[in-house]
């Protein structure tokens, strides 16, 4: 066991594994240089390209140090896959930015030679507007940002965005270069949440709210965050042997938390989640739209309840006695949804008229909930609504029965008694 400290290992594995690319990236430096004078190529964009080259590279490399550190063995492969198929959607960006979701360029490191051609820093000169069958566009090649309606250069966003970026990579890599396969933690939960806002300022700053209706932005909002929250919520689920050990360490302390964990902050998180979508719906809507937000409320809350449901599942799953727990849970997960998926289209509930029936089974509330349909079923829509708490609950009573379980045989005489009370 190395003495270094996680800090001091991290940074040694992150520039020491990939230096030799940065020394021959340096030997080929001399010749960029006289390539570049002889483009007649302007020195603040040279020296611009090669900062984004840098940046954009370090932040790929911590994601494949963090992808490193907690794949297990056997992935490694398709972990390689993985980082190449990020970093080929990383580098495309741009282009025609009025018809884009994300008026956002490339976060790549190739954007270096599109920037090092450039020839002013002004949005506004590198934009083009022109219309086709009547439809005005917007053309940039890549070169300006739409943050928050600001028409920014690509070149500060990619910077601050990368760095954060490979901050967030960094604090998972320390957290867990150390510890044990079993003992993994992607984040705390404070730090999760702090992700989960970083990730919602993001989706938010870039959206092209233009790109569709207000109502159809939210829901795409919402499925990326559906995205989002898996990922952490599955990062957040504790195995036998860590819940052991924690309540363990809490004995005498209130551990209503670890009973019914991780709900309490998937619903805090996906609620503050929706709030940004939601109000960015609104302000973001064209004069005279209707904003529905009423019904946007009833989305937001749907798509947490939905989460905290799948995820307490898993937790509990996870805390079964068996050979992968949590692979079983997800693979029981699947064949819930393809199974009820497809008793659903064979009784043609995908239609307004049936579609509050699939809100039992499925988060369809998200894509199809509007004043219509409300009024057409309101009580199987607010049905639907309390049999998720109620399958909520009933995880959590499961789980707290499988603490109970856990700490038989405790070393502490009244553990046991405590959680059961």
């Amino acid at each position: 066991m190395t003495r270094l400290s996680p800090l001091e290992l991290a940074l040694g594995k992150l520039f020491g594994a990939p230096i030799l690319m940065y020394f021959v990236c340096l030997c080929l430096m001399p010749l960029s240089i006289f390539a570049a004078m002889f483009a007649h190529s302007k020195f603040f964009f040279f020296l611009a390209a090669y900062v984004v080259l840098l940046v954009a590279s370090i932040t790929f490399h911590a994601l494949g140090l963090l992808m490193s550190v907690l794949s297990i063995r056997g992935s490694q492969t398709g972990a390689i896959i993985l980082i190449l198929l990020l970093i080929w959607i990383s580098s495309y960006g741009g282009g025609i930015s009025s018809s884009t979701v994300f008026r956002l360029g490339s976060l790549g490191p190739f954007f270096a030679p599109q920037l090092v051609s450039q020839t002013t820093w002004n949005p506004r000169e590198l934009e083009k507007h022109f219309n086709y069958n009547g439809v005005s566009y917007e053309y940039n090649g890549g070169m300006t940002d739409v943050l928050f309606g600001k028409h920014v250069h690509h070149f500060p966003v990619l910077l601050v965005l990368d760095v954060l970026l490979a901050l967030w990579f960094f604090i998972a890599i320390v957290r867990n270069i150390k510890r044990d396969p079993a003992e993994y933690e992607l984040y705390s939960p404070a730090q999760s949440l702090g992700l989960a806002l970083f990730l919602n300022v993001v989706f938010l700053a870039f959206f092209n709210w233009r790109h569709d209706g207000d109502v159809d932005g939210a829901a795409f909002l919402l499925s990326l965050n559906m995205g989002v929250f898996i990922v952490l919520g599955l990062a957040l689920l504790r195995n036998r042997e860590r819940m052991r050990r924690i309540v363990r360490m809490r004995v005498g302390a209130p551990r209503w938390l670890d009973k019914c964990w991780p709900s309490p902050l998937l619903f805090v998180a996906t609620l503050g989640a929706g709030a940004f979508v939601a109000l960015g719906a609104v302000l973001s809507r064209a004069p005279g739209q209707a904003s529905n937000l009423s019904f946007l409320i009833f989305r937001v809350l749907f798509f947490a309840l939905w989460i905290v449901r799948d995820q307490q599942y898993l937790q509990w799953m996870s805390l079964r006695n068996g050979r992968n727990p949590l692979v079983m849970g997800v693979l029981y997960l699947v064949i819930f949804y393809v199974c009820s998926g497809t008793v659903l289209t064979a009784f043609d509930c995908f239609v307004r008229e049936r579609i509050a029936f699939t809100a039992f089974f499925m988060p369809t509330p998200v894509y199809w909930l509007d004043p219509v349909s409300w009024m057409e079923r309101p009580a199987i829509w607010i049905a639907a609504y309390l049999a998720q708490l109620a399958l909520i609950a009933f995880f959590v009573h499961l789980q707290r029965q499988q603490l109970v379980e856990l700490t038989a045989h405790s070393d502490s005489p009244t553990l046991a008694k405590q959680l059961a009370s």
